[in-house]
């Protein structure tokens, strides 16, 4: 039998913000898709095809999968 494991796919970039003399690192979500978890690479270079004010190599991914019992 075959268990298919979806989960949401969060697409994020990383900024700084200078305040005061004082750097602040914060990671910022851009959105987020439901997803089989073979298919986050592809998820990952479509979504960074198709956003252009943040570069591709600042997007970055993280899979989520719950399971509630």
């Amino acid at each position: 039998m075959y268990n298919k494991i979806v989960g949401q796919l969060f697409f994020f970039t990383r900024v700084e913000l200078v305040i005061e003399d004082k750097t602040i690192r914060k990671q910022v979500r851009l959105g987020s898709v439901w997803c089989e978890q073979p298919e986050c690479n592809e998820k990952l270079e479509e979504f960074r095809g198709v956003n252009h004010w943040v570069k591709s190599n600042e997007i970055f991914a993280e899979f989520v999968y719950r399971e509630f019992l």
